[in-house]
């Protein structure tokens, strides 16, 4: 036997004696040296399996080597020292096998300091999963529960109980998780290893200390199935009055004068490999037609309202635009005057100099292409009465 370690038999008990640590240290019951005197099983009790846990199930030899069954032959998960370890060990449908050094400092040998040489219970000394992101990590021997781990967030369920309760998304942490996280419940679009009705379908890429994501789509932080503009955004708002929701529909979809407004001539549309996006913060960089006019295009915060050509063409007929929150049908008049004020015509039939753009009732736009598009779209006939 390796240690200097033997075993010797007191009453109906097996004590391991020897040079650990000069010690009496485990107490095993005769059914566990029965297995090793019948060769059953590996006769080497300095091996963890011939202790604790059972050599003939199935897994890797550390799997084998967890309890059931314990030190003194329980297998009941009431025992602190059966409890969950199955469940970890082996991992679940909701997240793969947990290692036994993110629970205890697995010896090299049975008489290894810290191992075996006190009584118990086991020490528990956490890995780099549980304490992920420098948590404080703890468990309760009084209360059997951990506290404080990033495997199970806020929630502290019972090493002890038959099955845990909080293995629900929404248990550990939020479903969605709270800002800057985008509020969506979409959650397959971007974690791969989650399929459209929640489930986990790679075990393995759930608590696994990483943030497994897919890049590649828009609508999975804001937007719907048909467009990545919002409603929703980030944080599920659907209300207008939102200033993340606001009138991106109506821009996106264009309107009876517009046409549909794109996303870069508001913002710069990301690579969708760029990690800096995601920021909880909206930024506005306008290019394109929004930049048609002589003064620089600006959004006021306060005002929730924007200065630019699509609202404000021309600097000697100045209009207010439109609160980006507040939803409204726009006339012509809105934008610029009917007519514009001079040196322009004054000339209230528009269909004389624009005819491809606007009908014959003056109103009615016939070419959302060649209307709020940066240019002065103009075609009439050369005669002297097309303008005077």
């Amino acid at each position: 036997m390796s240690d200097g370690a033997r075993l010797s038999r007191v009453g109906s008990r097996w004590l391991l004696l020897g040079s650990l640590s000069g010690a009496l240290m485990l107490g095993l019951t005769p059914s566990c040296l029965e297995r090793h005197e019948e060769r059953a099983v590996d006769s080497d009790v300095t091996r963890c399996a011939s202790c604790h846990g059972d050599p003939a199930r199935g897994g890797d030899y550390l799997q084998r080597s967890a309890p059931p069954i314990n030190l003194i032959g329980a297998t009941d998960i009431a025992y602190p020292s059966v409890g969950a370890h199955q469940f970890h060990v082996y991992g679940s449908e909701t997240h793969g096998p947990v290692a036994c050094n993110e629970c205890h400092i697995v010896p090299e040998k049975v008489s290894d300091p810290g191992h075996a040489d006190d009584a118990a219970p086991a020490e528990i000394n956490f890995g780099a999963l549980a304490t992920q992101g420098e948590l404080d990590t703890r468990y309760d021997s009084r209360t059997r529960r951990c506290s404080d781990s990033y495997c199970h967030g806020a929630r502290s369920p019972s090493w002890t109980q038959p099955r845990p309760s909080d293995e629900a998304c929404g248990s550990c942490h939020g479903l969605p998780p709270e800002p800057p996280h985008p509020q969506s419940e979409r959650c397959s679009a971007c974690h791969t290893g989650i399929d459209a009705d929640k489930h986990i379908r790679e075990a393995k890429l759930h608590v696994n200390g990483e943030v497994e994501y897919l890049l590649g789509r828009c609508n999975a932080c804001h937007g719907s199935a048909e467009t990545p503009a919002p409603p929703p955004d980030t944080r599920g708002n659907t209300d207008p009055t939102s200033p993340g929701v606001g009138a991106h529909a109506t821009h996106l979809a264009g309107g009876n004068g517009s046409r549909p407004v794109l996303c870069s001539e508001c913002h710069q549309v990301p690579d969708t490999s760029d990690l800096s996006h995601p920021n909880g913060q909206t930024e506005l960089v306008f290019s394109g037609v929004s930049t048609a006019s002589a003064d620089a295009p600006s959004y006021d915060s306060a005002a929730q309202s924007c200065t630019v050509y699509c609202h404000a063409p021309s600097e000697s007929d100045p209009h207010s635009s439109p609160a980006w929150t507040e939803a409204q049908a726009l006339a012509c008049t809105s934008c610029h005057g009917a007519p514009p004020p001079a040196p322009h015509p004054q000339i209230k039939d528009c269909n004389r100099c624009h005819a491809a753009t606007v009908a014959a009732d003056n109103v009615t736009i016939l070419d959302r292409e060649l209307h709020v598009n940066g240019n002065v779209e103009v075609d009439f006939d050369s005669s002297c009465t097309a303008c005077h």
